[in-house]
C-alpha cells in the first residue's frame, strides 16, 4: 500500500469513527466492533450513519455495505477500496 492509500484509509477511519460515535452515542469503535451486535445499531441508525457518511465523504456510500461489512475495520477497508463488496 502506498502512502496516499494510507492517508485515504486513515481519513475514512476517522470519518466513520466520528459518524458512528455520533449516531450510536458510543465511544469511538475499535477495529473488531460490530455496528449491530456490539454497538447497538439498528436499521434506522444504519441509514442515518450512511447518509452522514455520504455527506462527509462527498460520494456515494451504499447502505448495503453496513449490512455486509458491519465490523469497523471491514467497513472502513471497503470504503477505502481495499476490499471488494
Amino acid at each position: 500500500m502506498n502512502p496516499a492509500n494510507n492517508a485515504v484509509t486513515a481519513d475514512a477511519q476517522a470519518r466513520v469513527s466520528q459518524v458512528w460515535t455520533e449516531v450510536l452515542d458510543c465511544p469511538p469503535p475499535s477495529a473488531d466492533q460490530h455496528f449491530f451486535d456490539d454497538l447497538g445499531g439498528n436499521s434506522l441508525l444504519a441509514y442515518q450513519a450512511t447518509v452522514r457518511l455520504r455527506e462527509a465523504l462527498g460520494r456515494h456510500v451504499p447502505l448495503k455495505l453496513l449490512f455486509t461489512a458491519p465490523r469497523f475495520a471491514d467497513y472502513t477497508a471497503h470504503l477505502s477500496g481495499e476490499a471488494a463488496v
